[in-house]
């Protein structure tokens, strides 16, 4: 709330804090407490979408940086680079190289496009696409092993899947979250044209953990749960696995037992969980 003087109330304090070395005592009255030895830092993204400036008697007391988003040169420079190196003709296949020559280009029109139709609201304020979402989608790219990667509908597929998970698992209703689905094949249409839109089109999902545990020569386990992400090409895959989660939980665990119905939308969910929890950094918030 900004007053009639231009300052937001719950800022003055904060305020005065920085340009006074103290304030009041909200206890004693008249009773002023002076604050040493203190640095103080700050951040804010910019003004909009339900989100309003602070005053310019509070901004005033910072040194100031704005820092901008980087040119699509400069993107295409960061991830182009990597993504192109990882998936070069000469440790792939010339038809997968060719895919991933455009695989930037392609999440960067995509980025564009949402972060203009998708605009930041004060029931959606959390409608922010920018450098976060990039990194994300090719962070996802790079689960899979460059092994896994068959073709070139294979790497669209997997693009697809990880654009899904980063832009339209961050909508929050129905309306939103076909547009950005239709607009995902919309952009697999314009860079690789409609066949390939087709091919990748439907249910697409990857996990990391339909792997059954290795053993040596000897029978000794290897790895109990090796993690290879990779395509689900039938969803009663995850359910039965999941299932023998839960079972392998219940007999190791004499308290808390689990009964889940593991119907397909709860598996979509925990197929969404399982992806966060195991990149680097992964948070999400349910509602």
């Amino acid at each position: 709330v900004i007053n009639s003087w231009g300052d937001q109330i719950t800022n003055e304090i904060v305020r005065q804090e920085l340009g006074e070395d103290g304030i009041y005592s909200l206890d004693k009255p008249g009773e002023w407490k002076n604050m040493v030895d203190l640095c103080y830092t700050a951040a804010m993204v910019h003004p909009g979408g339900g989100r309003n400036d602070i005053p310019n008697r509070l901004k005033r007391q910072f040194c100031l940086f704005n820092v901008n988003m980087p040119s699509l040169v400069a993107i295409d420079n960061i991830f182009g680079s990597i993504i192109r190196g990882r998936l070069s003709a000469s440790k792939t296949s010339d038809s997968i190289a060719a895919v991933a020559e455009r695989l930037t280009d392609a999440t960067i029109k995509l980025w564009k496009e949402t972060s203009a139709k998708m605009l930041p609201t004060p029931a959606k304020f959390h409608y922010q696409f920018n450098m976060r979402e990039l990194s994300r989608v090719f962070a996802g790219v790079f689960e899979a092993p460059r092994e896994s990667i068959t073709d070139d509908r294979y790497l669209v597929s997997l693009w697809r899947h990880e654009c899904e998970r980063v832009f339209t698992d961050k909508l929050t209703n129905a309306k939103d979250k076909e547009w950005e689905n239709n607009q995902i094949l919309q952009v697999v249409g314009d860079v690789y044209g409609t066949e390939m839109a087709g091919d990748v089109d439907g249910s697409c999902y990857f996990v990391n953990f339909l792997e059954e545990p290795r053993f040596d020569d000897e029978g000794i386990c290897e790895d109990e749960r090796p993690k290879l992400y990779r395509q689900v090409l039938d969803v009663s895959l995850v359910r039965d696995k999941a299932l023998a989660f839960q079972t392998q939980h219940n007999d190791e665990t004499k308290v808390g037992k689990l009964e889940l119905v593991l119907f397909d939308y709860a598996l979509e969910h925990l197929m969404r969980i399982s992806r966060v929890i195991s990149m680097d950094r992964g948070s999400m918030m349910l509602v």
